[in-house]
């Protein structure tokens, strides 16, 4: 009894500081969201007068909608979004597309020099878009693509990473199913589109989102490969709205976060089953 008394106690000591832990830890990202928000509803005067941990330091005092307002005043927010919409989403269809026929590829089929090649893909993960940006801004303007949708699409349809990825899981389904499908005479082609592709849905969504949320925050590609204003990124556009001619207006600069936020979260909502169900399952084949 006292054995099995201990046990239980250790449990529930580890259970609590478990929640404890995961409580703080969602604190820190919820409190941080709540208090951007209440600064978006906020005149300017009143957006840093509360620093105490009051109520009224996430929730407005007077309550307004004049940071919208101005804020689509100043840029078109509209045509902004649904720019980066555009290239966040051909950047994710095409490069699920890329990235998972790439690592069947690097998976399943012998070639001269496979390994020497994949190592090639994993060492550019250690390379910044800092570092290839003017070589690459370069090509694109000799290629003339420059201040183009095309620019920001398709340098980016494949990934060290997605390659990297999707390699792994292909990885790991039993090479019986490949024997099957060529007893039954299929190719390489109807094997991956008729049995990895629907085994490997919740990898797909994964990186997928993660394609998608990388798109979605890009600043330095979108700043430095386009000019045309009615071409604009969402992250480029957040920075116009912090330049004030004399000071910042801090209330537009919220206003446009809490906007940035709302793709965002609708994609998280309307995923979240699949996320959950991903991070359950990681390290089970």
């Amino acid at each position: 009894m006292d054995t099995n008394s201990k046990a239980r106690r250790t449990n529930i000591i580890l259970r609590s500081a478990m929640y404890i832990f995961l409580t703080l830890v969602a604190l820190l990202v919820i409190v941080p969201f709540i208090w951007v928000v209440g600064n978006a509803f906020r005149p300017n005067a009143e957006i840093g007068q509360f620093t105490d941990l009051s109520l009224y330091t996430f929730i407005p005092k007077e309550f307004t909608l004049l940071n919208f307002d101005r804020m689509f005043q100043q840029l078109n927010m509209v045509q902004i979004i649904i720019n980066t919409l555009i290239v966040a989403f051909s950047v994710t269809a095409g490069s699920l597309v890329i990235n998972s026929l790439t690592g069947y590829a690097f998976a399943r089929i012998n070639f001269v020099g496979k390994g020497f090649i994949f190592m090639i893909f994993i060492s550019m993960l250690m390379l910044p878009i800092e570092i290839l940006i003017i070589s690459l801004y370069l090509t694109l303007v000799d290629l003339k693509l420059s201040d183009t949708y095309i620019s920001l699409i398709l340098p980016f349809l494949a990934s060290p990473f997605g390659i990297f990825f999707m390699r792994q899981f292909f990885s790991n389904i039993p090479k019986e199913l490949d024997e099957a499908a060529i007893l039954d005479g299929c190719g390489h082609f109807k094997i991956f589109s008729r049995i990895y592709m629907p085994l490997a849905k919740t990898p797909l969504l994964t990186l997928g989102l993660l394609v998608f949320l990388q798109q979605w925050d890009s600043f330095i590609v979108p700043v430095t490969f386009i000019n045309d204003e009615g071409k604009m990124l969402l992250q480029v556009a957040l920075t116009r709205l912090s330049m004030g001619l004399y000071t910042t207006d801090y209330g537009v600069l919220y206003a446009g976060v809490s906007l940035s936020i709302v793709p965002i979260l609708i994609i998280y909502l309307i995923f979240q089953k699949h996320i959950v169900e991903n991070i359950a399952t990681t390290g089970l084949k």
